[in-house]
């Protein structure tokens, strides 16, 4: 035996000194040292087989208690926490990721991290290497957007199967979404809440014009500032009362609506002297961004009217402003 031993060592140190391969399972080897088959290298709970076979790459640190998918080229199993690191040097400009390939191209989509043009931020690829999805360093997640600049920046269509939720209150049927300016969260409120906050009306007082004269009613104006074009619905109801008087005709009475300084639309109402009428009239004004103003313009003519209600609250004199921003 002891005979035999010498003869195999000395054997195989020949075949190494001649360059040839060795083999395992195999007569004819195709590497320095080929393996036909399963090996195992390690300890008894730590460590790797490799399926010559199978190309399967199984590393263990440990048992998780399920057997690997199949078919799997490497699986790392413990039975603790588990990572794959990747380790570059990105300050030497140095990126690190997973490629995928196929049939096509061996690099038909890829994981990537460290990229000069996402420093420290993920780029995520797909059907050819193209970048479809960011995730910056600054936690900024860009789809089709290569350089996000908000927490969600979206170039393209977007769909939503399931409630939205704004502040964690996913709102009541019918409610749109407001903006609250840039430095608020957006909020849910009627699709009515718009005319609601941006409908006002003011009241007149008494005014009497004499005699082919125009005066601006007090109280019948109204300013107002528009971030954008809007559109404006003016209506108002304005009490006439022309003097009493015998044999004196009728009285011409008129109101205009004056805005920005220019005169938009006269409203004119003849008036049997003695007795009273009502002028009323509506408008609609195309305004843009700026701040704006509309007044009421009262003229008489051939005798001096009264505009206004002296009877009181009952008998007001209103104008109503609708602000509708485009």
């Amino acid at each position: 035996m002891k005979k035999t031993s010498v003869s195999v060592a000395f054997s195989c140190l020949f075949l190494l000194s001649q360059g040839q391969n060795i083999g395992i399972n195999t007569t004819s080897p195709q590497a320095s040292f080929d393996v036909k088959g399963n090996y195992r290298v390690g300890g008894a709970t730590r460590y790797m087989t490799f399926d010559t076979l199978t190309g399967s790459l199984h590393v263990r640190v440990g048992s998780a208690g399920v057997t690997p998918f199949s078919p799997s080229a490497f699986v790392a199993e413990s039975s603790n926490h588990t990572y794959l690191s990747l380790l570059s040097m990105s300050a030497s400009g140095f990126e690190s990721g997973i490629i995928f390939g196929n049939e096509s191209s061996n690099a038909s989509g890829s994981i990537i991290y460290g990229n000069s043009f996402t420093p420290n931020g993920f780029q995520f690829r797909n059907n050819g290497n193209q970048i479809r999805m960011v995730l910056d360093n600054a936690g900024r997640l860009g789809i089709n957007v290569s350089n996000p600049a908000f927490k969600l920046d979206v170039n393209g269509d977007m769909r939503l199967t399931g409630p939205l939720a704004l502040n964690a209150d996913k709102g009541s049927a019918g409610q749109v979404i407001q903006s609250n300016g840039p430095t608020s969260a957006p909020s849910w409120v009627s699709s009515s809440n718009i005319l609601y906050n941006n409908t006002d009306m003011v009241t007149g007082t008494v005014i009497t014009v004499p005699a082919f004269q125009s005066l601006f009613i007090p109280g019948l104006s109204y300013a107002f500032t528009i971030p954008g074009n809007a559109k404006v619905l003016l209506t108002f109801n304005v009490r006439v009362n022309p003097p009493s008087c015998l044999a004196c005709g009728n009285s011409e009475a008129a109101l205009e609506i004056v805005s920005d300084g220019n005169h938009l639309r006269a409203f004119v109402q003849y008036v049997p002297n003695g007795a009273n009428g009502m002028l009323s009239g509506s408008h609609l004004i195309v305004y843009g961004p700026g701040t704006h103003s509309i007044q009421i313009l009262a003229t008489a003519y051939y005798h001096d009217v009264t505009f206004g209600s002296p009877d009181g609250a009952l008998f007001q004199d209103t104008m109503t402003i609708q602000v509708i921003p485009q």
